[in-house]
Formats: C-alpha cells, sequence, structure tokens
C-alpha cells in the first residue's frame, strides 16, 4: 500500500515517474514502443486531510524535481476529470473561470504552494498547463471515437490537417526530453554542474542521445555552431554569467541559441521563396 507522508517525499511515485522518463528519454526509435495507459494517480486523490506533497518550484512558476514530476502528472489527470472541465467548450478562454478555480482548488488541497507572488506565477503556469492538456485530451477523445467525414467541415479541417503534417514533417530538432520538462531538465544540469544553464546547455542536453551523440545532423550542426560562438564571442555567456540559480534557464535575445536559430530560420524562408 502506498505511504505518502505529511511534508515528505513520495519514494514510490518518485520512482514511478523516474521509470516513465526514462522510457521516454530512449534514444532508440528503431523498436517499436508500448504505449502506457492513462495515469490515474489514485494515490494522490486519496491524501488524508492534513497531507501534502512538497513542491519546489523556479522563478517561472514551473514545477522541479521528482515532485514536480507528479505535479505535472497529476495536472493531467485533473483536465481528465469527468464532468470536471467541460469538453463542449471551443476554446479554453471560453471555459469558465469559476470550473478552472475549482481545478486549482484540487492542486493546493495536495501540494505544497508558495506564498504569493511566486505562488500567483505558479498558479498562472498551473492555469495554462491545464489549458494545454484539456485540449490534448480532447484530440485524443475525438481522434478514438469521432469520424469527421460525416461533417460538412470535414473538406475544410482535412486541408489544414495536411497542412499541419506537412508543417511537422519540416521539423528536423526532436527532442528526447520525454514526459519532463524542459525546466526539470534544467534544474538537473544546474545541481549537477553548480552553474546556472543557459539555452544552448538545455538545447544540446535535450537534443542528444543516452551517449551524448546528437540526434541527427541538423542538430549535430547547431550544437557546433552555438560552442563555435561560445569560443569566439564571450559576450554571447555574459548573460549566463550574470544570472542565478533556482531551476531558470538563462537567456537574451542575443546569446549563442539564439544567434544560430535566427540564422537556421532566414535559411529556411529564403529557401521557401
Amino acid at each position: 500500500m502506498l505511504r505518502i507522508f505529511k511534508w515528505g517525499i513520495c519514494e514510490i511515485w518518485t520512482s514511478r515517474i523516474k521509470e516513465v522518463d526514462s522510457w521516454c528519454n530512449r534514444g532508440d526509435d528503431t523498436q517499436v514502443r508500448k504505449a502506457r495507459g492513462e495515469t490515474r494517480m489514485t494515490d494522490v486523490w486519496n491524501l488524508k486531510e492534513g497531507e501534502w506533497i512538497p513542491t519546489r518550484f523556479n522563478d517561472n512558476g514551473q514545477p522541479l524535481g521528482d515532485e514536480g514530476g507528479i505535479f505535472n502528472k497529476f495536472t493531467g489527470c485533473v483536465a481528465r476529470v469527468p464532468n470536471q472541465i467541460p469538453l463542449d467548450a471551443v476554446d479554453w478562454r471560453r471555459v469558465p473561470t469559476a470550473i478552472k478555480e475549482d481545478c486549482w482548488s484540487i492542486m493546493t488541497r495536495r501540494f505544497t504552494i508558495p506564498e504569493p507572488p511566486l505562488g500567483d506565477t505558479v498558479k498562472r503556469w498551473f492555469i495554462k498547463d491545464l489549458g494545454e492538456k484539456w485540449r490534448n485530451y480532447k484530440c485524443s477523445l475525438k481522434h478514438k471515437f469521432f469520424n469527421e467525414a460525416f461533417t460538412p467541415q470535414h473538406v475544410k479541417r482535412r486541408r489544414r490537417s495536411e497542412a499541419g503534417k506537412q508543417s511537422r514533417s519540416l521539423q528536423t530538432s526532436v527532442h528526447t526530453a520525454g514526459s519532463k520538462s524542459f525546466a526539470r531538465h534544467a534544474h538537473e544540469l544546474e545541481k549537477e554542474k553548480q552553474v546556472p544553464i543557459d539555452r544552448a546547455e538545455l538545447y544540446k542536453a535535450v537534443h542528444s542521445r543516452s551517449d551524448g551523440s546528437p540526434m541527427n545532423p541538423d542538430v549535430a550542426e547547431k550544437i557546433r555552431r552555438m560552442e563555435e560562438i561560445e569560443l569566439n564571442d564571450p559576450a554571447s555567456s555574459q548573460t549566463l554569467s550574470q544570472s542565478r540559480m533556482g531551476g531558470n534557464i538563462s537567456w537574451s535575445p542575443s546569446d549563442r541559441y539564439a544567434q544560430v536559430m535566427v540564422q537556421n530560420d532566414m535559411v529556411a524562408f529564403a529557401a521557401l521563396d
């Protein structure tokens, strides 16, 4: 039987989170992966009154560590609760505020939330993440049960779908982050290296296989260019040196990550012309 102690970490859930992340981070794309079922997290739902899971957050309100993984996955459970969030809402912004507040209260009864102003930032991040997971859940239900061929909007949506597939096929920077958020990856890198992490370091970490090799030649070239800029332009790392630790991702509009990605986008647009 799972035991969650007041103000203590849940070791069994931590091991489950690590198993899921390890599976999702596998770099071998040649094997067919067995799909997991829905995460129910009944033990978190059944927490007694006065028991919470201690959770840390960065300055952007993103949950960190293994407890942050539990927070993220439980958010997905809340998004799928029957009769909690209406599925017939056209847009997340149309969902009544009272319903979003109810969902937030579900989280505050199970996770430790910091006092304002950070607590308000955590709430805004949660509401946004909940909306994304709600949309994803609606899409999965539509894929399973809805036959679009019987609707008058089929032709129009078919065209949009084909356009989306074409855009997706042009994406070459495939990441290996799995179910773990970029914020959690950055936090772990920060603890390992004991220095703030910028976008270039994070890009290299989440776009490489377990043996350290880049996912594909395009990723390898971007990583090479970022490292080259760091060697030839020390000013590109100025933002990193001025940053403080705490699970945040350091960045500036002109850092080495931005320089490589903007140049890459310009080349792509030129190719379209």
